[in-house]
């Protein structure tokens, strides 16, 4: 008997949350499942890390949003050759394309959602014809998920809810299923100046504005300390400006893209993310899976993540006074960083690590091959009894 076989429909693979996930999911489950990976543009950085595992990438050649209905046949005929039980899609523009090709085939979907998407983000207006689009675009995705009855996954409680809501996807089509990181060993805790790390895209909603803007105070108790800030975008010249105008140069540090963040946090003191807005952080998984002490935004997606002074430190989103009481009072008190970075590795060891999370998703792909074959039975027409008439 073959193995079940799950075909993955994602936008591409290069270095991102999504992506590392899709990654992860596969080396954990490649020995029960056959996966086939398929982009709808260029592969990039992470297919060779599949097509080592022996994965088969297949591109669509079809990356832009209005190639969706080429991607859409291009994808139904990739299908049919290769005949999967499932198509997992990952992010907003894949899922259009595989729930809308897999519904033609009559394969079953599983979607992951991975942000909050169609809310509002702070300190990012939305002009009248973004937000017109934002609608359009919200319209498709509810439209292809009731058409294709897909399984929703949310990679937080946070994102679930916000599936039923935007969506209308019934309680009972949806899941939780957090994202997870890789198991680290325990490290010891760095000597030398204090350092502040923080990992995320530099656009507003993400906060850094507002660290920089705590890092005086900090700095009038702590001179020592530098703050290091790991990320690109488009914000990043304002936030430059600021770090000139309060002339932090010598102690903060926009070091952009970065390969070697497992080596930054080997150096961390104290992990910080100030986001307004967030789906889920790997990041501060991450941080915590290392051992490094966390302060958050007190946002509901983080505190599924972080119990406030028991595995980490939570603070008003956007609020540089709170920020830099909390930075000087853990940068002053070595104790409680320990006990705060140990409670926060035992934490994400207990609740997310790759194990469960590659185990929950095998549950759900044979839940839903079950169901699926339940409703092939179902719809299977009845053998008729031939009865032979007497001669």
């Amino acid at each position: 008997m073959r193995s079940m076989r799950v075909a993955h429909v994602i936008t591409s693979l290069g270095r991102g949350g999504a992506e590392r996930q899709l990654v992860n999911l596969i080396a954990a489950t490649c020995a029960e499942v056959e996966h086939l990976v398929v982009t709808l543009g260029p592969p990039h950085h992470l297919a060779d890390e599949l097509r080592a595992l022996g994965v088969t990438v297949h591109t669509l050649n079809s990356p832009r949003w209005r190639e969706l209905p080429q991607a859409v046949g291009r994808l139904y005929t990739a299908l049919q050759h290769w005949r999967p039980d499932i198509v997992h899609t990952w992010l907003t523009q894949d899922a259009l394309v595989g729930r809308v090709a897999a519904w033609l085939r009559g394969t079953p979907v599983v979607s992951s959602l991975q942000a909050l998407l169609y809310v509002d983000i702070p300190h990012q207006p939305l002009s009248r014809t973004r937000r017109w689009k934002r609608a359009v675009l919200q319209q498709l995705d509810r439209w292809t998920a009731r058409l294709s009855q897909a399984a929703i996954v949310g990679c937080s409680a946070t994102v679930s809810a916000m599936a039923q809501q935007k969506l209308g996807v019934p309680a009972a089509r949806t899941r939780t299923i957090y994202n997870s990181v890789p198991q680290q060993a325990v490290r010891q805790p760095p000597h030398g100046a204090p350092l502040v790390l923080s990992v995320g895209r530099l656009v507003p909603e993400k906060g850094h504005q507002f660290v920089i803007d705590a890092w005086t105070q900090v700095r009038q108790h702590h001179p020592q300390a530098q703050l290091w800030i790991v990320g690109s975008g488009w914000y990043q010249p304002e936030l430059e400006r600021m770090i000139e105008q309060r002339r932090l140069q010598g102690s903060v540090q926009m070091l952009g893209l970065r390969a070697d963040v497992d080596q930054l946090l080997a150096q961390a003191t104290l992990f910080i993310l100030p986001t307004l807005w967030e789906g889920f952080s790997l990041a501060i998984l991450e941080a915590m899976t290392h051992g490094v002490p966390a302060i958050s935004s007190d946002l509901a997606v983080v505190r599924e993540i972080i119990e406030h002074r028991q595995s980490g430190w939570l603070v008003p989103p956007g609020d540089s006074t709170a920020i830099a009481e909390a930075l000087n009072t853990l940068l002053s008190d070595s104790a409680e960083r320990e006990r705060l970075a140990q409670a926060g590795y035992q934490q994400i060891q207990q609740r997310f690590n790759s194990a469960q999370t590659a185990q929950n998703w095998l549950e759900l792909y044979q839940q839903v091959s079950h169901e699926q074959d339940r409703q092939n039975h179902r719809a299977a027409p009845r053998a008729v009894p031939i009865v032979q008439r007497r001669a």
